[in-house]
């Protein structure tokens, strides 16, 4: 596997995309899209407004719907055995891409919050660096706690054992006993007091 901008020796462990969950809202406002001129069709009797109108859809439908499904394949997230990096394609002539080199990761988390993102496993890897981009969020991760398990079983192959254990070690939370000194009774007292 090669992508653009690739470094000599560097090796790719992996391309993702994202879920393909990312793609049901826009979906769903395609179908109710499509409605309007079935609805305009009954209503006008395939007249002259409603050929425009339809026309005119086909043409908007069709344009919205080729920049969703571009967006979709060209945003990518890869993983190298030098840098983490996210390619967010939000138009056809717009691509953000953002990266951070493997001995930079400082924490990683991964959340999964809702209904349908717990149904389908899916769900955001977050990433703490300590670059100038102090978090970097993987968003609409198919099986976010395997991907965040070969994140860490890279970076441990990358940054030497004793760095990664400080920076992404798991803090476990810590338990406060409520002990309060013993109280000596007033014989107790007074023995030591003898005796001192």
């Amino acid at each position: 596997m090669r992508f653009e901008g690739q470094h000599p020796g560097e090796k790719v462990i992996f391309i993702l995309k994202k879920h393909p969950a990312v793609l049901f809202r826009p979906a769903l406002v395609f179908i109710l899209i499509t409605l309007v001129p079935i609805f305009a069709f009954i209503y006008f009797k395939f007249s002259w407004i409603f050929s425009y109108g339809f026309f005119f859809w086909l043409i908007f439908g069709g344009v919205w719907a080729f920049r969703t499904w571009y967006n979709f394949q060209k945003s990518n997230y890869i993983l190298t055995n030098m840098r983490l990096i996210n390619i967010d394609q939000n138009g056809v002539f717009y691509k953000s891409v953002s990266e951070t080199p493997l001995e930079k990761i400082q924490d990683i988390g991964f959340e999964i919050k809702g209904f349908w993102p717990s149904m389908w496993d899916y769900g955001t890897i977050s990433v703490q660096t300590a670059g100038a981009t102090e978090r970097f969020a993987l968003k609409f991760v198919e099986e976010p706690r395997k991907i965040k398990d070969q994140l860490i079983a890279t970076i441990q192959k990358v940054v030497p054992k004793e760095q990664f254990q400080e920076s992404v070690r798991e803090v476990e939370p810590q338990v406060q006993l409520d002990i309060k000194p013993k109280q000596k009774n007033r014989h107790e007292n007074d023995n030591s007091d003898f005796w001192s």
